[in-house]
């Protein structure tokens, strides 16, 4: 999908998301973020606020968020952990979000649907 001004979101086939304005309801399944200014991505009790970067969701019973390019801060109502290039966070729809561990191939291949 085309937002306009260099940003897109690509969407993994069998993929549930509802587009807003500056923000994304992700309900299931992968998609990858090209977006710039404040852009919010969320998925039940998790969020993903970013300010202009790249970065991959992928929503099971587990939600995984990948940053290729850019910062990004994910939350819940347990706690907050902020992403950078490289980085992984596995998040759960309850309990504190895990530490983000580094992921040589987000840094260096990017991400890809």
């Amino acid at each position: 999908m085309r937002l306009g001004g260099g940003q897109d979101i690509s969407v993994a086939e069998h993929s549930d998301v509802e587009v807003g304005e500056r923000s994304v309801l992700q309900r299931l399944g992968e998609a990858y973020y090209r977006v710039r200014g404040a852009f919010s991505v969320s998925y039940g009790s998790v969020q993903t606020a970013v300010e202009g970067t790249e970065f991959g969701v992928v929503v099971g019973e587990l939600t995984v968020v990948s940053v290729a390019e850019g910062r990004v801060s994910v939350r819940n109502a347990e706690g907050e952990v902020h992403l950078r290039r490289g980085q992984v966070a596995e998040v759960a729809q309850a309990g504190a979000p895990a530490p983000p561990t580094f992921d040589p191939g987000v840094a260096r291949d990017g991400i890809s649907v």
